[in-house]
């Protein structure tokens, strides 16, 4: 009950331009009252048109209203307001208020997507698509229920999905390693047998340079040996033949001439 009056002397404190408890409140003639510098906006705004009327009640006054006096008792009363606070703390669960026009915040607006208060949707919200704001909550809160079971659909799955890469990540680095390991050992053996055969080639090139090097040794020794035969054997016939005795030609001939088919026999067998 305390509070309902409190908000009720409140609307009655609050100035229908600003929609705001009295600044400096002051009254026109017909009784309205006004903060004064909402009021002096208002004259401002008619000053061209030469006539001036109540914002309240659209009373027309053939003179601007003025001096603008300060109405002392609502001046009072608002500052007894202000200093005793307005309206209590809200209870749990109760709709905050409209600032603007100090109304229970009980309607939604879907067009702005706004809580407002009764005057806004009379107001700025005229014409809008408006419901209560339990009614809105309770559509929304179905769809914020479909959209959390979604995305604790989506969150399983994607962490199926990445349970099952994991997994994947782990069977390839096996697989590469066990891969790795086997090639290895492949060409670790591999490399044991080439340079095994690369020796024995080795070995059969060294023995067969031996072999030949002696053989070719072998027969430069029984050639350079036949050639100091030949050589002495020249000799002996260049001596006989100069001393022209039948006999010493005719017996060096036949010494010469075996010794010549020697010759040829051992070089055919070189």
């Amino acid at each position: 009950m305390a509070t309902f009056q409190c908000r009720e002397l409140e609307e009655k404190l609050s100035c229908a331009i600003c929609l705001d408890i009295f600044t400096e409140p002051v009254t026109t003639l017909c009784g309205h009252n006004f903060c004064k510098s909402c009021l002096q906006g208002h004259l401002d705004s008619q000053g061209s048109a030469g006539l001036y009327d109540c914002p309240a009640c659209r009373a027309v006054f053939q003179q601007r209203p003025g001096p603008l006096c300060k109405n002392l008792v609502l001046a009072e009363m608002v500052q007894f307001l202000k200093v005793r606070g307005s309206l209590p703390p809200h209870s749990e669960g109760e709709l905050s208020g409209c600032l603007a026009h100090r109304k229970p915040l009980d309607l939604y607006c879907r067009e702005e997507g706004l809580c407002i208060c009764s005057v806004c949707a009379t107001r700025e919200h005229k014409g809008h698509d408006l419901v209560t704001v339990e009614d809105e909550r309770l559509q929304r809160e179905k769809e914020l229920v479909a959209k959390h079971e979604e995305m604790e659909r989506q969150v399983k799955k994607t962490e199926g999905l990445i349970d099952t890469l994991k997994m994947q990540r782990i069977s390839v680095k096996d697989s590469a390693s066990r891969a790795q390991t086997n090639y290895v050992n492949k060409f670790v053996m591999l490399k044991m047998e080439l340079e095994e055969v690369q020796d024995k080639v080795s070995k059969y090139i060294e023995n067969e340079e031996q072999v030949a090097l002696e053989q070719a040794d072998s027969a430069l020794e029984r050639l350079e040996e036949k050639c100091i035969e030949l050589r002495e054997v020249r000799l002996k016939l260049a001596t006989i033949l100069k001393s022209n005795d039948s006999v010493q030609i005719l017996k060096v001939f036949f010494e010469v001439w075996l010794k010549g088919a020697d010759l040829e026999l051992q070089q055919c067998k070189l």
